[in-house]
C-alpha cells in the first residue's frame, strides 16, 4: 500500500471511531439529561440551581462531542463537489447561527454588501466555514447589537470572502494561536466556546484549495476571511 493510501486509510479509520465514540458518549448523555429534565424533579431553590447547572454542563459535553468528530471529519478528502452560490450558503448559514434561545444571535446584524461568487465545492463543508465565522463574529460582540459585514473580492486566481465584525479583537500575537484546537482567548464561564470551530474552518477551507485567517480590524473587531479558488 502506497504512503498516500495509508494515510488516507488511517483518516477514515479515525473518522469511523470517532463516530463510534460519539455514538457511544451521546447515549448515556442523552439518558443524564432526560433524567435531569424531568418535570417535578426538584422545587427546592438550591437543587434546582444544580439541576440546571448539570444540564448546562451536558450541553456543553454535547457540543465538545459533536465539534471533535467535525475537527476529525473535516481532514477526510472531500466528498463530490458541485457548484455552489455562496449568497444561498450565507443565508444557511445566517439561519443555523440564529437557532436556539441565546438573544444576541437573534438580535445580530448580518449584512452582505454586493454580490458574492459562485464556486466548486462541497456545499455542507462550506456552509459550515461560513457558520463558524458567522458564529464568532457575533459570539465576541461587546456592543448591544453585534453586527457581521460579510463581502467578497477577487484575490488573483481566487475570491477572498470576508467577515468583518464588531467585536473585541484579537491580541496580534494570537491571530494564528487561536486555529489550534481548544485554544481560546477566554474562560468558557466568561464567553462559551468551545475552540474548534476555526481550526475546522480552515481545515475544510484547505481541503478546498484555499486558505483561511484572521485580522484585526482598524478601531474595534476582527476581520475574518477566506480565500477559494475561482471556478
Amino acid at each position: 500500500m502506497e504512503a498516500k493510501d495509508f494515510a488516507l486509510e488511517r483518516m477514515r479509520a479515525c473518522s469511523e471511531f470517532a463516530h463510534s465514540a460519539r455514538h457511544e458518549l451521546m447515549t448515556p448523555i442523552s439518558a443524564l439529561t432526560m433524567l435531569l429534565s424531568a418535570d417535578g424533579l426538584s422545587h427546592d431553590s438550591g437543587e434546582s440551581s444544580l439541576q440546571e447547572q448539570s444540564l448546562a454542563a451536558l450541553q456543553r459535553i454535547t457540543r465538545l462531542v459533536r465539534s471533535c468528530v467535525d475537527y476529525v471529519d473535516s481532514d477526510l478528502p472531500l466528498p463530490s463537489l458541485a457548484t455552489v452560490d455562496c449568497n444561498e450558503l450565507i443565508a444557511e448559514a445566517e439561519a443555523l447561527v440564529r437557532q436556539g434561545s441565546d438573544a444576541k444571535f437573534a438580535r445580530a446584524t448580518i449584512e452582505v454588501r454586493g454580490n458574492l461568487p459562485r464556486l466548486k465545492g462541497h456545499a455542507p463543508s462550506l456552509c459550515r466555514v461560513f457558520a463558524a465565522l458567522l458564529d464568532n463574529g457575533i459570539r465576541y460582540s461587546q456592543e448591544a447589537t453585534a453586527q457581521v459585514l460579510v463581502a467578497a473580492a477577487v484575490d488573483g486566481d481566487g475570491w477572498r470572502i470576508e467577515f468583518a465584525d464588531n467585536g473585541i479583537g484579537v491580541e496580534e500575537s494570537k491571530l494564528e494561536a487561536v486555529f489550534s484546537p481548544f485554544q481560546r482567548q477566554h474562560a468558557y464561564d466568561a464567553i462559551p466556546g468551545i475552540g474548534l470551530s476555526l481550526a475546522t474552518a480552515r481545515r475544510i477551507a484547505r481541503r478546498h484549495g484555499g486558505d483561511l485567517g484572521l485580522r484585526n480590524r482598524a478601531g474595534s473587531g476582527v476581520i475574518a476571511w477566506v480565500r477559494l479558488p475561482r471556478i
